[in-house]
């Protein structure tokens, strides 16, 4: 989706659309989003990126602008009680948030509201779709680094349609950016308050089997071993370990399935046709049923293996399956090794 410059010279500021030639800095686009275009580089590899868009670090720099001295009047005025203060700030915003439009003022909701309907009414355009689902994920500057992960602590929301939730999201996303600990991790590392996130805006893959994979064993640090968790439907499910998941084991020197786990699968996560997703009773056929066959299997870790090679340390990779279309989602560096 070669979009080339996007709207007027505010707008690109704001907005880079997810392309193999852009390098621009972590610290614009969060490291979330840096792995992706990372990612873009090696899709000769066999794998596919979902299409979108990241809302840079101005966007969330703008919002504190606006509500800078409030902000800065409770984050920097207390020594004590970091957990109050990181949740008096949280309701601060999100009332700030819901109020969306008042006199003689304009509001964070307008902010991102003027910034991300363009964009994201071409995006509808391209794929010729009146409200398409999209995924909002978190890209924060201080996160997905090799010391450092933070995984699962910023929000991330699936299947989002039409602009106005489009825009609830994201002003979510900023909002518990402010969480209790991330706050003390903020206030105890010395990073700076204003430390901005960017957020990823991708279309959503509505997959038939998705799951994570680990280049390296998480639980031993073995790092001759690749993991992968699996189940059907999405993988959000799998990675936050709602519901069970399948696991296969293959040593990374010959790339063999050493070992296979077939979990009890009742549940999938499933897009919603309205937006969202919901939980859909398993099939009893596919309730044991391996998720991956072991061919997919081996597709998952080869493609996994090869992007570990080329980034140069063990990661931790989400994936899905749309069809035969194999897509990665997201690549971090596994800190727990």
């Amino acid at each position: 989706m070669n979009q080339g410059k996007v709207g007027t010279e505010t707008e690109q500021q704001y907005i880079i659309w997810l392309e193999p030639d852009r390098e621009p800095a972590a610290s614009l686009i969060g490291n979330k989003a840096l792995g992706i275009l990372k990612l873009m580089k090696l899709t000769h590899l066999g794998f596919k990126i979902p299409k979108g868009f990241v809302i840079t670090t101005n966007a969330y720099n703008e919002i504190w602008r606006l509500e800078a001295e409030n902000i800065d009047t409770l984050a920097r005025g207390r020594t004590r009680g970091l957990g109050r203060t990181a949740k008096m700030i949280q309701e601060h915003l999100y009332n700030a948030f819901e109020q969306e439009r008042l006199l003689d003022r304009l509001v964070p909701y307008d902010v991102i509201l003027n910034l991300v309907a363009p964009p994201y009414k071409r995006f509808c355009d391209f794929f010729g779709v009146e409200n398409l689902g999209v995924v909002v994920r978190s890209s924060a500057v201080y996160e997905d680094l090799r010391t450092r992960s933070y995984a699962g602590s910023y929000e991330s929301y699936l299947n989002v349609k039409g602009t106005k939730s489009l825009v609830k999201k994201i002003l979510h996303c900023f909002v518990y950016a402010w969480k209790k600990h991330l706050f003390k991790d903020r206030a105890k590392n010395k990073i700076p308050m204003e430390a901005g996130i960017a957020l990823l805006v991708q279309r959503i893959i509505c997959s038939d089997v998705a799951g994570v994979t680990f280049t390296a064993d998480q639980v031993s640090g073995d790092p001759s071993k690749i993991c992968i968790n699996s189940a059907w439907g999405l993988g959000d499910a799998v990675v936050s370990g709602r519901l069970n998941a399948d696991i296969f084991y293959f040593d990374k020197r010959t790339m063999q399935l050493e070992q296979t786990r077939i979990a009890e699968k009742n549940l999938a996560s499933r897009c919603q046709s309205a937006g969202g997703t919901y939980l859909e009773s398993v099939p009893p056929e596919l309730i044991y049923t391996p998720s991956l066959t072991p061919e997919n299997a081996l597709r998952v870790a080869w493609v996994c293996l090869k992007v570990e090679n080329e980034l140069g340390f063990p990661v931790d990779i989400e994936w899905a399956f749309s069809k035969n279309d194999l897509y990665l989602l997201q690549v971090r560096p596994i800190t727990t090794l």
